[in-house]
């Protein structure tokens, strides 16, 4: 693959995405009945995913396109010394799954991003999510894979590439993130 062809793949994705947006509207009042509930967004992922967890947990914390009132979201990828201790103590695969059962109940959406669907943390995660009764949603790949089975409603980027599919994750978040920002009233 060169660069144009990569260029190409992604262009094509986004097209593909653009359709999303009914799909982005729907989503996006589900969780925001959540959070009118006193609900929190809890976003998890690894390496690449765990930046982007970090950077949409940010997004609605913060402000994605005006000032308005935070929105509870955290990522579970940013206490190291949490992470750290349950990788070394109960090994890596718990380093979420534990953190849900802590934190998340029914009131809540936890967000899983794998651009393989094959992430046994991740997955583990969401399984917790679901049986306490969470809106779980999950962001991956082209190919149905496990998050499926654990999941409210899956988004699969519209590529094999995962680069592409990392560049699809942030875009769908970041429409989610401006979604949930315009239900905010000033």
């Amino acid at each position: 693959m060169d660069i144009s062809d990569y260029l190409r793949e992604s262009s094509v994705a986004m097209n593909k995405i653009f359709h999303y947006e009914k799909e982005l509207e729907a989503l996006a009042s589900q969780i925001w009945k959540k959070l009118e509930n006193n609900g929190t967004i809890y976003w998890m992922g690894n390496g690449g995913s765990a930046g982007d967890s970090q950077h949409l947990a940010t997004e609605l914390v913060g402000r994605f396109a005006r000032i308005r009132k935070p929105l509870k979201s955290i990522s579970l990828t940013t206490n190291t010394s949490l992470l750290t201790a349950l990788a070394n103590d109960d090994g890596f695969e718990t380093i979420f799954s534990r953190q849900v059962e802590a934190f998340v109940d029914a009131s809540d959406v936890v967000i899983g991003i794998s651009t393989s669907g094959r992430s046994e943390n991740v997955l583990k995660a969401l399984e917790i999510a679901s049986s306490k009764g969470a809106l779980v949603i999950s962001f991956t790949g082209e190919s149905v894979n496990e998050m499926n089975r654990y999941s409210n409603y899956v988004f699969h980027a519209p590529s094999q590439i995962t680069g592409v599919i990392q560049q699809m994750h942030i875009t769908f978040g970041q429409a989610l993130c401006l979604a949930l920002e315009n239900k905010v009233k000033a």
